[in-house]
């Protein structure tokens, strides 16, 4: 099997990897990307204690060097991301690619352009309009200080 490079959105990679095994792999190297909604952030299910303890952990992942987080402020009216999560996958040297989408009616996978492409392509202005990844950083340091 190819390593995969994984740009994520959304909590596929994590169930489908056991966890956090696929943060701390040397072989393959995986890249992994997310674009977190600000409110996934600040809103306190579980209770602030459990918030603060899971923004803690984001900010221990996000210093890994092949993770990047991103936080889409709430100020914007739209974005690319407001159809529902989706997981880019692509092999080592882009390949192979495949995206996976979830949403209320099901999951399923895109494999043919231009469907394809145009995921990718949305998954570009997604990461366009969030916070970068430092911004998003210090965000997360700001909302946990604050619990």
């Amino acid at each position: 099997m190819l390593p995969l490079v994984v740009k994520a959105l959304g909590s596929w990679c994590w169930r489908t990897t056991g966890g956090r095994s696929i943060f701390h792999r040397r072989k393959p190297f995986t890249l992994i990307r997310f674009v977190l909604e600000k409110i996934a952030l600040t809103r306190p299910i579980g209770g602030p204690q459990v918030l603060k303890d899971n923004l803690v952990h984001i900010l221990d992942v996000a210093r890994l060097r092949n993770v990047e987080i991103q936080v889409m402020p709430e100020n914007r009216e739209t974005h690319a991301g407001l159809s529902g999560p989706f997981t880019l996958l692509e092999t080592e040297g882009r390949k192979e690619q495949l995206v996976y989408v979830e949403g209320q009616s099901g999951r399923y996978f895109l494999t043919e352009q231009p469907e394809l492409g145009d995921a990718f392509a949305r998954y570009g202005s997604l990461r366009a309009q969030a916070l970068t990844p430092e911004e998003s950083a210090d965000f997360i340091e700001q909302v946990a200080r604050k619990l």
